[in-house]
């Protein structure tokens, strides 16, 4: 699960610098910078408040963040048009701008 890169597009999303979105959930900018690289765990109330500063629910996050196992070897169909939707949303929500 990539929950971290996740992480990270939202907030580029929101053009929020890693200093202010670590300001905002009052977690260290280095603590941020390890989840977003997957290089630390992530706590269930961190994504609960990062989710919250970054307006997105941690369903979502998590979502868009699963990837299908080995052993699934693909999506089922919901998921797919759940992932195919969420991120149609997300590019033509002005809350939500593209990274030029």
């Amino acid at each position: 699960m990539n929950v971290g890169p996740t992480i990270r597009k939202f907030r580029r999303h929101q053009k929020l610098t890693l200093e202010a979105l670590a300001e905002i959930v009052e977690m260290s900018v280095s603590h941020l910078s390890l989840i977003e690289r997957n290089k630390r765990e992530l706590s269930l109330e961190n994504l609960s408040q990062l989710g919250q500063a970054l307006n997105v629910p941690p369903s979502v996050i998590i979502l868009l963040a699963s990837e299908p196992t080995k052993k699934q070897k693909k999506e089922d169909e919901i998921t797919k048009q759940l992932r195919s939707l969420i991120n149609e949303l997300l590019n033509n929500d002005e809350r939500f701008p593209t990274s030029t």
